[in-house]
């Protein structure tokens, strides 16, 4: 049975959902979509956007921003790659060169007396925020791997295990600067001699169907002490009420991105909250910016873990970008920083500003100010994804007009596999649901969805509840039939294998008296292998577990899929197909 996940699906499928899914919208903007695809003008197509103001009712707009969206990530769009990296190259060329004039300003101090004065706000807002600085050493105590690649180790290879073997790369200056501090013998390199790496790497990943990402990929060390600069930030944004997800710090109350949500549907509604969002705000940092906003230990320490320049010589503009350990939360802090500032200057102080990254919201009356402030800094907005009048509001991946969601569904790449169905399927489901306002099924889409049921092998045709993973096709109660957990043997989950054994599901008895039900359902287990090298040691000691893993370490993103039975202790909801 597991064999049949493998199993290749009819290049039709893709084509016949793209179909199925516009025709069901049927609206004006839905045609245009079809009759781009469907000709072949996929340049056209990648850069269709909607313009907000053509639109009065909600339901007509969403199906016009709905249809719009949905291959505008799609990698079967006939674009060549090539082309997407020239652009994604050239623009971030175009905003080293903005960074470079941001400099420029801000050496010569081109701003007016009332500039001078908002400048200053900022600063010891950000001071008031950040406290005080850490020490190289406790930022060391704090410093992880991350998810991402390194200099040394691509991103199909970057488990903690393979970066603690065979990372030792670091900037001289970061390698310095941690020497001095530490005033004695320290193993920077974990064993290892540290090798000089003074330049970093430009990459370019995947963004969508038009333009592609650019990432700078930092030497390991360097990562890894940013990655711990980065936890001391976000700690000082928790104790200020922004929490950006780190689950050592989470307080009572929702993340900052559940904020921006919640904010971004009030102000489609009343108008009284705007979202902006910034082009490369990542990019736009730029060097003199955090010399002229934080305090002087606090730049010493970002300065001196950060890279200057590419491995081919060149010198960058920008202090930091996307591939740096601590870009992320350095941008929030200090775009937290001007939001709270303009709102402290306005008649009526008392609404809530909320940022994510380079997503803000804030009250209306204080964006005159902050958009100010944002050009005087260097930044520069997406005005098509910043929204400051009308009843649409966009943030965090939230989309509402007038308080109604408007969050498109996506198809990112063609249904080739039986995986890849559950994944469309369930994010077609999802879609129908917010049509119905979570009460029911908006049937138009039901054929979609029946289609991809009936597309796969009928021995993996697996009906699931909503919320646990895309391991088969979500569905309601009644459609699925779930059998009660009646202390019947299932698959609580997946069980680490002994040395030289396979992996497997762990079989479990549960008590007669257990709430739940059981689901037949894909179960993706990790692959691993098994070493005594003196790196697992170090993963044991800085990456704490709940489970018996020994001498076991997983590939990074390697999986094998099964086929298991697995306890739900409830059952999500999904309502009815109507149309109303």
């Amino acid at each position: 049975m597991a064999s049949s996940l493998k199993q290749r699906l009819d290049r039709s499928v893709t084509e016949e959902l793209i179909f199925d899914y516009l025709k069901a919208l049927n609206c004006p903007r839905s045609l245009a979509v079809w009759l781009l695809y469907s000709s072949g003008e996929h340049e056209q197509l990648a850069q269709l956007t909607v313009t907000v103001d053509h639109y009065s009712d909600p339901f007509t707009f969403r199906d016009a921003y709905t249809a719009t969206h949905l291959l505008s990530k799609f990698k079967g769009l006939n674009i060549k790659p090539k082309d997407r990296e020239k652009r994604a190259l050239e623009k971030f060329n175009k905003f080293e060169l903005g960074c470079a004039a941001a400099n420029i300003r801000i050496s010569l101090r081109d701003w007016t007396d009332m500039d001078e004065f908002l400048i200053q706000r900022v600063r010891c807002e950000i001071d008031l925020i950040l406290g005080v600085c850490p020490s190289l050493q406790d930022v060391e105590v704090r410093s992880s791997w991350g998810p991402g690649a390194t200099i040394a180790v691509k991103r199909r290879d970057a488990s903690s295990f393979k970066k603690f073997r065979d990372e030792r790369g670091i900037t001289s200056k970061a390698l310095h600067s941690i020497l001095d501090e530490a005033q004695g013998p320290v193993d920077v390199a974990f064993g290892k001699v540290p090798l000089a790496q003074d330049g970093d790497k430009v990459i370019v990943v995947d963004k969508n169907s038009w333009i592609d990402r650019v990432i700078i990929i930092q030497p390991g060390l360097n990562l890894r002490y940013q990655k711990g600069a980065a936890w001391y930030i976000r700690r000082a944004l928790a104790r200020h009420g922004l929490d950006l997800g780190n689950a050592t710090l989470r307080k009572q109350g929702c993340l900052a991105s559940d904020e921006n949500q919640e904010l971004a549907r009030k102000g489609s509604i009343d108008g009284s909250y705007c979202t902006i969002d910034f082009s490369s705000a990542s990019d736009s940092i730029c060097k003199l910016l955090p010399k002229l906003l934080l305090k002087p230990r606090w730049f010493a320490l970002l300065e001196s873990l950060r890279t200057d320049g590419s491995s081919d010589g060149r010198r960058w503009n920008k202090f930091s970008a996307m591939g740096n350990g601590f870009t992320f939360e350095l941008e929030t802090l200090i775009f937290f920083a001007m939001a709270r500032v303009c709102l402290g200057l306005c008649d009526d102080p008392s609404g809530r500003v909320s940022v994510f990254g380079d997503d803000v919201v804030l009250p209306t009356q204080a964006v005159p100010l902050f958009l100010h402030l944002s050009e005087l800094f260097g930044f520069t907005p997406n005005h098509e994804k910043t929204f400051t009048v009308g009843n649409f509001r966009e943030s965090c991946g939230s989309h509402w007009y007038a308080g109604v969601n408007c969050k498109p569904a996506y198809l990112k790449d063609r249904i080739s596999n039986v995986e890849e169905a559950y994944k469309v399927h369930n994010k077609i489901v999802s879609l129908a649901s917010r049509y119905g306002f979570d009460y029911y099924r908006d049937r138009r889409f039901k054929r979609i969805c029946h289609n991809l049921v009936h597309a796969v092998p009928r021995d993996v045709r697996f009906y699931t509840s909503l919320g646990t993973g895309d391991c088969g096709f979500a569905s309601s109660f009644d459609e699925a039939r779930p059998p009660l957990a009646r202390g019947r043997n299932f698959d609580v989950a997946p069980q680490t294998p002994r040395d030289g054994e396979s992996s497997r599901p762990n079989r479990s008895r549960a008590p007669s008296h257990f709430e739940g039900y059981l689901q037949r359902c894909k179960v993706d287990l990790p692959l691993s292998f098994s070493t005594e090298e003196g790196a697992l040691l170090m993963v044991r000691l800085t990456e704490h577990s709940d489970q018996s893993q020994r001498n076991l370490v997983g590939y990074s993103g390697r999986t094998r899929a099964v086929i298991a039975t697995v306890l739900v202790h409830e059952w999500y909801h999904l309502g009815p197909w109507e149309r109303i």
